[in-house]
């Protein structure tokens, strides 16, 4: 530690990462007045001379993750000395926190991204009332990992909300399903509550614990009305909804959709990992592709599963004039059979939808974990290799 803190370029050092949690000492000796990115890892409570060290930076990116598994707190002390008018960028994981907390955060005016994951909100009777101000102007960037009541209380109640992109990973493993759906339900249903519509990026992530072991998975998926709160938001230009269980979508839904949501660039719909609720299937089928290829004129990127009605979109008998600009289309989950001998008309009516294609994706039984055929694992590779490379 002596010889680096001698090493003539160390003065200069600007970014510092601590993987562990050290001595007061060792990281008061580290922190300099140049620094501007520190990562921190808290084990018991730091003592007055690392606070006053830490007043001496000029922090613009702060990130704080808790070491010590018997206290759960953030150290409020630790988070008003580091914290400046001139933070862009906040990362807090696996604390809990409480409404001094958020205040706190909340008076950050330049703050342009924040990700807290893993957290739990623990109120200690202080209360808030949104003011009518517009709270952290500059926010940009917002990631929660949160149960849909800590979302909430930051989103709603403390009016923490970005202006460009929001993703929330929402987890709750100890409830019932329905529960779980309601909770998901309230997720979206506070975009209703956002004071703009200028988000440009969505991401919603989520994973009900407990699989009940059912032939028909179709009262443990989400309705597709659900989502209805996002179409109003016209700019977004990516959206991700990776939910387990599913969206339970059909193919006018996707309609709606894209028409709703004209600038989209990239899109994620469905269970990207999930095995049981891959077996009941999807709602969509083919032909949802030629909505893409039509309507989303700006797309470049595209991950669905789709049915195995691909005779219907085969037939359809589409023009070469697509102006589609897709270049990446992942097909993951996504059934060939029993149509494996059609796999060149279905490279040709891809070609034909999406003259722009380069590469195109599927899940494989390594990567699904469960047993395909032969046949249908054939085919998808023989798919997959048909897009391997592809010029213009």
């Amino acid at each position: 530690m002596e010889r680096c803190l001698d090493h003539p370029l160390f003065p200069n050092v600007t970014s510092l990462t601590l993987a562990t949690a050290c001595d007061d000492q060792i990281v008061r000796s580290l922190l300099r007045p140049g620094l501007r990115k520190l990562e921190l890892r808290l084990g018991f409570k730091p003592q007055a001379p690392l606070l006053d060290a830490l007043r001496t930076t000029r922090l613009t990116d702060l990130g704080l993750k808790r070491y010590n598994a018997f206290n759960h707190w953030l150290d409020l002390d630790v988070l008003s000395s580091a914290i400046r008018q001139n933070l862009k960028s906040l990362r807090l994981r696996y604390f809990w926190l409480s409404e001094a907390h958020l205040l706190l955060i909340d008076s950050i005016s330049e703050i342009e991204h924040l990700y807290i994951t893993m957290f739990a909100f623990k109120s200690t009777g202080q209360g808030r009332i949104v003011s009518s101000q517009v709270l952290l102007p500059k926010l940009s960037s917002l990631y929660l990992r949160a149960t849909a009541r800590d979302y909430n209380i930051v989103a709603r109640d403390f009016g923490i909300q970005p202006r460009d992109s929001l993703t929330v990973h929402y987890f709750d493993r100890l409830m019932s399903f329905s529960k779980f759906k309601q909770g998901m339900t309230e997720i979206l249903d506070s975009l209703n509550d956002f004071r703009a519509f200028s988000l440009k990026s969505y991401g919603l992530r989520g994973s009900h614990g407990y699989f009940p072991n059912l032939d028909d998975g179709r009262g443990y998926v989400f309705p597709a009305s659900v989502i209805r709160p996002l179409l109003k938001f016209t700019l977004l230009e990516d959206l991700n909804l990776d939910l387990s269980p599913p969206i339970d979508f059909v193919d006018e839904d996707i309609e709606s959709i894209i028409k709703a949501l004209p600038r989209l660039i990239r899109v994620a719909i469905g269970v990207t990992n999930n095995r049981t609720f891959q077996c009941w299937g999807t709602r969509l089928t083919p032909s949802c592709l030629s909505l893409f290829a039509t309507f989303a004129r700006k797309l470049r990127y595209l991950s669905i599963s789709v049915g195995a009605q691909w005779l219907e979109l085969i037939n359809a008998g589409f023009s070469s004039t697509s102006t589609s600009k897709l270049s990446s289309l992942q097909l993951n989950h996504s059934q060939i059979f029993p149509h494996v001998q059609e796999v060149e008309k279905i490279v040709s009516t891809l070609r034909t939808l999406f003259p722009h294609l380069r590469e195109v994706g599927f899940k494989f039984e390594a990567d699904e974990g469960q047993d395909i055929s032969s046949e249908e694992n054939g085919a998808r590779r023989w798919i997959q290799e048909a897009f391997r490379g592809r010029g213009g």
